[in-house]
Formats: C-alpha cells, structure tokens, sequence
C-alpha cells in the first residue's frame, strides 16, 4: 500500500469501493503507517461498510504496518478478537464464521533473510498459546519454489525452511499453488529500472481442512495504485455454500 495517500488521494477511498465493488469479506493489506487514531478515524469515516484492525511499529511507524479490513456486508465485524503477534508486521485476528470461529494471521515479513528466518521463528513460538490461524496471508516477500520468481532462483534456505517449519506446524497450504501446481505466475514485478524481476511473495495459506472448500483462486489487478497485485479465492464454510472472497 506504501501508506495512505497518493498524488493528494486517500487511497482507503479505492480500498472501500474494492471491497464493495469485488465483494471481498476479509482484506489483508501491507504497509499502512496507520495510527491508532488514523484507524479510528478511518473506522468512523466507513463505519457502514468496513471494520479496519490495525497494527503499527511504534518505533518505526513509517515502516511497515499491517491491517485487516473486515466487510461488514459480508462477514461479522463485532465479538472479534484480536492479537498483536508482531507489530506491524504479524497480526491475528478471530471473527464469528456461522456458527464456529476463523482465525486470520495476516503478515509483511522483512525482506533481509536473516530477519525473515528470526520472524517466522518468532511467530510460531507466540502462536503457541493462541488461536491457530485457518488463514495466514499477506506479502511473505521470500518464495517456497524457485517457479515463484523470474527469472526463476530459489530463496536463502533458513529463511524458507523457517517459514516451511511455521507452515507445516500449523498445517497451512497454499491454496494457488495446490490449484496450479505446475504453472507460473506473480504478484509483484519491479520497474524495467529495477531490474524488472517478479516474483510471487504474495500468499494465501489455508488450513487442510479448508483448502477443499476453497475455489476461484486468483492472481489480478488491485484497483490502485500499487505494484502488488490482488489475491483472492472463494472460501466457504462447509455449513454454508458462501461467504464471500478474502
């Protein structure tokens, strides 16, 4: 998102009407500088239509930053839950889904390797005595595969295999992946002046148990102005034929 404003334009403006006009119950987004009275003020200016959930670093609030959007439309927005497991960069969050729970770890990990082995680390210790997350998605910013970048390479081990151990203890897939287990595609190109690299750091993982009720998963276009693009999939409680997009 690289924070609120772009060319004078509240970029929360596009966000409303993307989660109106694609009909997304849950959003993850990365990059949000949001203050705790900048999340209030935005919770008030949609109060209608959005729940946002922030977190902030403190200490570098200018960095980083992570939020999950809630679509009031779609999904409940009261009797949530919510853990700061790292801020502003790993937050989790539990809604009401029919009659059971869903837990949501939305994340922005550090692009050094050395720091992303230490996060993954740190997010399953905290996970110990949480809520496991059905749901981990956001900007991963390593690959599991060397398919995921072009021109292809594979990704500082520790890092990966630390994301793997998180993965696998919380039995987590990636849902594109699982549908598309031979095909190449990606959520974050560089500038031709950059080197014009892509790569596919932005992931949706979901638990086993929910990967069967999970279809339409998709690679596209955000809406705004930002060199992500937008993941999504179809999730549905197996009570019920459909929740919405996330």
């Amino acid at each position: 998102m690289r924070g609120r404003w772009h060319q004078g334009m509240d970029k929360w403006l596009h966000i409303n009407q993307i989660v109106r006009e694609k009909r997304i119950a849950v959003l993850a987004v990365q990059e949000t500088h949001l203050t705790k009275n900048e999340e209030d003020n935005l919770n008030e200016i949609f109060q209608t239509n959005l729940r946002i959930i922030s977190s902030i670093d403190p200490e570098r609030p200018n960095v980083a930053g992570v939020a999950i959007v809630l679509n009031k439309k779609l999904t409940a927005s009261k009797d949530i839950i919510t853990h700061e497991i790292k801020p502003g960069r790993a937050l989790l969050v539990t809604i009401p889904w029919q009659k059971e729970t869903l837990s949501i770890l939305a994340v922005y990990a550090p692009n050094d390797p050395l720091d992303s082995h230490n996060f993954w680390e740190e997010i399953r210790t905290k996970l110990n005595n949480l809520p496991q997350p059905d749901i981990m998605m956001g900007d991963f910013n390593i690959v599991e595969d060397a398919l995921d970048r072009l021109p292809p390479r594979k990704d500082p081990v520790h890092a990966v295999e630390s994301l793997l151990r998180l993965k696998f203890s919380l039995d987590l897939r990636d849902g594109w992946r699982s549908e598309n287990p031979d095909s190449s595609a990606f959520s974050f190109a560089q500038s031709a002046a950059q080197g014009g690299r892509q790569s596919r750091i932005d992931r949706i993982y979901v638990s086993e148990d929910i990967l069967p009720f999970s279809k339409e998963w998709n690679i596209g276009p955000p809406g705004m102005t930002t060199d992500h693009q937008l993941i999504s999939a179809r999730i549905s409680n197996k009570r019920m034929p459909y929740v919405g997009r996330g």
